[in-house]
């Protein structure tokens, strides 16, 4: 058993001081996993609150014989996926606010944002991340930025190791080929 399976396992019996210590051990790195996800900042803090309010509400059903941080990384997917459902229904509000601004103005607003990105490296990373489908993105971030291995993104999403296994390798060859069409990688 592992000591952050150790601690959910006191969060079961009770003990408010072991739910503390989760939180302080796994915000910071919540926080970042939806940032990478492209959760702005402010957002992405609400984000890992409401993981943490789910993970305390299902805190029963874990497992204390299996590892913490994939189960963690599946509540905090559900949420991002809930977070997105959401932001979905709001860009079509936008999007008609845009068109009753009319063309020219939407146009200059898309013109500074892209100039913006092409400036700025670390952005253009995250926006190529963001071609990604969202299953590709997921497991990737999961992977090479949260350090999970194949069997724990696995177990966190319900896949099997081969479907990890193959999300990361399709889309790092897509991340590849964004990047190069930016420019940021040599043919």
């Amino acid at each position: 058993m592992d000591a952050a399976a150790q601690l959910m396992a006191q969060v079961q019996r009770g003990e408010p001081e072991a739910f503390e210590s989760l939180v302080q051990q796994y915000q910071g790195p919540l926080y970042a996993f939806f940032v990478r996800l492209g959760i702005r900042q402010a957002d992405a803090e609400d984000l890992v609150q409401e993981t943490f309010l789910r993970v305390y509400k299902a805190r029963q059903t874990f497992d204390p014989q299996r590892t913490f941080p994939p189960w963690l990384y599946g509540i905090a997917s559900h949420v991002w996926a809930d977070y997105w459902r959401q932001q979905e229904r709001v860009q079509v509000s936008v999007a008609r606010a845009a068109q009753e601004m009319g063309a020219a103005e939407a146009a200059e607003v898309s013109d500074v944002r892209d100039q913006a990105a092409r400036r700025d490296v670390v952005r253009q990373v995250r926006e190529s991340m963001h071609q990604l489908p969202e299953d590709h993105r997921l497991v990737l971030i999961l992977r090479h930025y949260q350090g999970l291995r194949y069997d724990e993104i696995a177990q966190a999403l319900g896949l099997s190791v081969g479907t990890v296994k193959s999300r990361i390798y399709y889309a790092l060859a897509k991340l590849r080929v964004e990047l190069r069409r930016r420019g940021l990688l040599e043919a």
